[in-house]
């Protein structure tokens, strides 16, 4: 077959979830599948070690501002499938090209409806893109892919998507092994919990300071990590911080490399997640590979299904995230019993069989 990805989340220095599950789950179906040629299409130059395959081919351009990105990407990619005889199409982040060719199969993976359940958590211009292209990429796609149990629910209860439509293909932690984990340098020799994610509304940081700073009333031994890169809504921790008098015990690192990442998740006292909303949660998954203790409000995939480790709050409050701290003290940690099974070899190789079915269906 000939299949064509939407390669945009891989045109990211700094890839977010979306990019990570676009190159994890990307390489290994390549190599899972050679007798397949592969197209990866972007908006954007893209840096992939699939740069050399033989059976992989890059269509690129190099648009920049938001609106340009949307529109020709609906053209472009519609355009080059056509050229290229695309047999199978894969968008890993939501969205379809509108005018691709009837007979190209298509398949789309969505992480979540943010738009729909939270849709003040998002900022305007992405809101309007995710609410004018998502239903009409569900509506004409061939098979959905759901990241989780949770948003497969999400998908058949709140939009009505018939389950028969959505498989799910669980996610995968990071791999580390080509290097040692390291420490950031500004990182102090103190006890800490860690905030991983993209500084944003949706993430609850303020209540999660809020609950910190009362935690701090009776244990000032801790302090906590936050490590990700500004989004939108001007989320100013330090501010946050300032205001609550804790600054000295709130440590803000910003963006860190993969390997500075894994130190993290392996030095941590716990993860904290108390997200109004989240559709997988990757981290998550990268700490519980540690055997690290997860903390997740209910609203989310992050569950105690994935690992006795993880701690739900009841709601999004400063009371439910502190009295979820308060629990970690309790928490008895077996070794062993938190580690995922799931890998993203695994993960390629359930995308491929969605790929495949459609195309027998068809």
């Amino acid at each position: 077959m000939k299949i064509a990805i939407d390669a945009r989340p891989l045109s990211r220095e700094h890839k977010d979830g979306i990019g990570r599950y676009t190159e994890n789950a990307l390489n290994h179906m390549v190599e899972l599948a050679p007798e397949h040629t592969w197209y990866l299409y972007s908006t954007r130059p893209i840096s992939t070690v699939l740069a050399n395959k033989e059976n992989v081919y890059i269509r690129q351009g190099n648009v920049r501002s938001q609106l340009a990105d949307l529109l020709w990407s609906q053209f472009a990619f519609s355009n080059w499938a056509s050229k290229d005889q695309i047999d199978t199409f894969w968008s890993p982040r939501h969205h379809l090209p509108s005018m691709l060719p009837n007979k190209v199969r298509k398949l789309v993976t969505i992480h979540d409806i943010t738009w729909y359940r939270y849709p003040n958590t998002m900022p305007i211009a992405r809101k309007w893109i995710e609410k004018t292209l998502m239903p009409r990429s569900i509506k004409q796609s061939n098979q959905i892919i759901a990241v989780s149990e949770f948003t497969k629910a999400e998908l058949m209860s709140e939009l009505g998507i018939d389950p028969q439509k959505i498989s799910v293909t669980l996610l995968a932690p990071s791999p580390i092994e080509r290097s040692a984990p390291s420490k950031p340098k500004s990182l102090e020799n103190q006890p800490f919990f860690l905030f991983v994610g993209t500084l944003e509304p949706r993430k609850n940081l303020k209540n999660l300071l809020l609950a910190f700073s009362n935690y701090l009333e009776t244990d000032k031994s801790k302090q906590i990590v936050i490590a990700g890169k500004d989004g939108w809504g001007n989320i100013s921790i330090s501010q946050i911080a300032k205001k609550l008098n804790i600054e000295e015990n709130v440590k803000i690192l910003g963006y860190v490399t993969e390997e500075e990442l894994h130190y993290l998740y392996q030095n941590c006292e716990a993860l904290l997640m108390p997200s109004l909303y989240e559709g997988f949660g990757l981290p998550a998954i990268e700490a519980l590979h540690y055997s690290k203790p997860v903390i997740a409000t209910q609203n989310s995939a992050i569950t105690q299904v994935l690992s006795p480790l993880v701690i739900n709050t009841e709601n999004e409050s400063p009371e439910a995230i502190h009295f979820a701290l308060k629990k970690l003290k309790n928490l008895e940690i077996k070794e062993g019993e938190a580690i995922t099974l799931q890998t993203w070899q695994n993960c390629a190789k359930q995308t491929l069989d969605v790929i495949n079915r459609i195309s027998i269906d068809l």
